[in-house]
């Protein structure tokens, strides 16, 4: 994997105190997945804008500009909403709110909208069974995304993936993820490593956002342009995948984190235990994807290259098969 920031997480791994990685079990994992047909999504759930145009990417960076925190820190209740006949939970239920105003009218893809958002049009938009957390931080970045888009891209995300040649990274970092770090403020997340006295660089949203534009693309038919390097994208580092490895027996937690997860105790962001989750949790996926590919390769099977694509859903889903007696751990950011 050719990503730019995926070596500044090292410190982490070369002496975690708090999250380990089983590579045994992981090679385990491994070989079961490298026998599956594992599934691109598309992201055409009924959430989502139903064309392959223009309108899906604006909406696509809408959604992960706040694809963030969906568990009250306080209540411990996820954000749930009653909409068609669905109950949605979480980032679903995010999403489908963002499709409930478009369909009600709301320029929310509209920039000038966007800049001028109040607190007021963020309640109605998120009104639901459970409210939305850090409605305050999503204002914000409302506001901040249509700044940038009208200053930098012409009022549209779209305009960022053509400037970008479709490519998620560039030697002058000029390339989609490139591009979203840079200029929105909000989309920057790295932490700083005490004892290597350097930021680890995560990037979630913005890797995410790319991601999930190429689940589309693929399935588009043509009508959207495919990124060029998306095998270098890197795994979109959660809170719900460290749950999933873990369930799958390929993370391993210290004592007292374990506890404190369990607990819903807060795990405070950029603490050393917190930035173990996120970078292990990277390691592993990479570690996994790698692994596939090298088991599909030495027995001649008849079966594409995965990429991040394919198998953090798969991984993701595994842990929703396990079931949700564990919880995920807590820790208040718009970073994931």
């Amino acid at each position: 994997m050719n990503n730019p920031y995926f070596n500044s997480l090292e410190p982490i791994w070369e002496n975690p105190k708090f999250v380990f990685v089983d590579e045994g079990r992981l090679k385990e994992v491994a070989k079961d997945f490298a026998g599956e047909d594992l599934k691109t999504p598309n992201w055409r759930a009924p959430v989502y804008p139903e064309s392959d145009d223009e309108l899906f990417i604006d909406f696509l960076g809408l959604v992960d500009s706040i694809n963030f925190c969906f568990t009250d820190m306080i209540t411990k209740e996820k954000h749930e909403l009653e909409w068609k006949n669905m109950k949605c939970h979480g980032s679903f239920a995010m999403v489908a709110c963002l499709k409930r105003a478009l369909e009600e009218g709301i320029p929310i893809l509209d920039y000038q909208w966007l800049k001028n958002a109040t607190l007021d049009d963020l309640s109605y938009i998120f009104r639901a069974t459970h409210l939305i957390p850090l409605l305050r931080e999503r204002k914000e970045i409302f506001n901040e995304v249509g700044r940038v888009l009208e200053e930098k891209y012409g009022g549209h995300f779209y305009n960022l993936f053509e400037e970008a040649n479709y490519r998620a990274f560039t030697s002058d970092r000029k390339g989609i993820v490139d591009r979203l770090i840079r200029d929105f403020p909000s989309f920057f997340d790295v932490s700083w490593h005490e004892k290597s006295q350097t930021f680890l660089q995560f990037h979630k949203r913005a890797q995410l956002y790319a991601i999930m534009y190429q689940g589309r693309a693929l399935d588009s038919k043509g009508k959207l342009s495919l990124i060029e390097d998306a095998d270098n994208l890197g795994p979109p580092a959660d809170y719900d995948v460290p749950r999933a490895l873990k369930k799958l027996g390929i993370l391993e937690y210290e004592k007292s984190l374990e506890k404190k997860i369990k607990a819903q105790k807060i795990i405070k962001k950029d603490s050393l235990a917190e930035q173990e989750i996120r970078a292990q949790m990277t390691y592993a996926m990479v570690e996994l994807i790698e692994e596939i590919n090298k088991i599909r390769e030495a027995n001649n099977w008849q079966k594409p290259k995965v990429n991040i694509l394919e198998v953090d859903f798969r991984v993701w889903w595994a842990g929703k098969e396990m079931g949700t007696d564990e919880p995920h751990h807590l820790t208040p950011t718009i970073a994931y």
